[in-house]
């Protein structure tokens, strides 16, 4: 089954899916794990603490001649509380049809998978492992500023993993928060940010403070609620240069939402398209080609003798 066909197959039945019950939300995060996924690579990476960096790369058709006109864009997806890199599986086919590679990280402020069931509160799907790693060795599970250091790691990675491409950052929930801090930080690291349900979810940071000089184009959404909005929106007012600021506040305009990633999973064709159309246009400046004079510069920099 194409992938095409398979997203109009699950829009026609997410709606009836969802008026089923509190179990809803269960039996369709198992419907769609089990539907097709695009073909990836599951690399690790180690850390400087022993642990080893998960993550799943989705990459587009590869043409040869990446170092002389440019590589597709990639984007580097990370997760929500409690998940894995396991949430992006069900949202990787339409990823890779922008036309961008997908590299979904494993945190290790995480859990035992990306699939909650609301009755229970146990979750399944792909295990965390970069969490399961860094439990063990804690004895207690990581923080969300302790996951910070995993986000300045994975950048790194996808710059060798693709290094004529230009970076997107993608975060949901917490990890929305952590990637605006690292562009903030970083602001030549990465050339977008699409922040999925941002917020103040780890004091004693105070994320306005941090992303309020943020220079780097960025991409805001959230969930319908009023707790999402609060979280997010204050995130995004706070940023000074708001020429470099991108909303999509589904409330506002009359469309569904949902918490972090799960908002490009929404029900219902009207939502789903519109959250993708504007997810598209947030995404937009990681789509610009490389220069000629940005790819000499890379092409340089590889073939440098390293050092020791």
């Amino acid at each position: 089954m194409s992938y095409n066909v398979l997203s109009a197959v699950l829009l026609l039945v997410l709606p009836l899916t969802f008026a089923r019950g509190c179990s809803a939300r269960a039996k369709l995060d198992s419907a769609i794990g089990a539907a097709a996924v695009p073909a990836h690579d599951t690399l690790t990476r180690p850390l400087p603490d022993g642990i080893r960096l998960t993550a799943d790369v989705y990459r587009q058709r590869a043409t040869g001649d990446e170092a002389m006109v440019g590589d597709k864009p990639v984007l580097v997806c990370m997760h929500m509380t409690s998940s894995s890199r396991g949430e992006y599986k069900r949202l990787a086919a339409e990823l890779l049809a922008l036309g961008v590679h997908v590299m979904s990280v494993d945190l290790r402020s995480g859990g035992p998978g990306e699939i909650a069931d609301r009755k229970t509160g146990e979750r399944s799907g792909t295990m965390n492992e970069t969490w399961r790693q860094a439990r063990a060795l804690l004895g207690r599970d990581p923080t969300y500023i302790e996951a910070y250091p995993d986000v300045v790691a994975a950048v790194a990675w996808a710059k060798e993993l693709f290094p004529y491409s230009r970076i997107g950052l993608v975060g949901s929930s917490y990890s929305a928060s952590l990637a605006l801090v690292y562009a903030a930080e970083h602001p030549s690291a990465v050339d977008v940010v699409a922040a999925l349900s941002p917020g103040e979810y780890m004091q004693p940071w105070s994320i306005a403070t941090r992303v309020k000089d943020l220079a780097v184009p960025t991409y805001f959404t959230c969930g319908n609620t009023q707790a999402d909005m609060g979280q997010a929106r204050p995130v995004a007012a706070a940023i000074l240069d708001q020429t470099k600021v991108r909303t999509f506040w589904p409330e506002d305009e009359g469309i569904i939402g949902d918490h972090g990633s799960r908002t490009l999973m929404i029900h219902g064709a009207v939502n789903h398209q519109r959250q993708w159309e504007k997810f598209r246009q947030g995404i937009a400046p990681v789509m610009r080609p490389l220069s000629a004079e940005e790819l000499q510069r890379r092409r340089e920099a590889l073939a440098a003798p390293k050092k020791p």
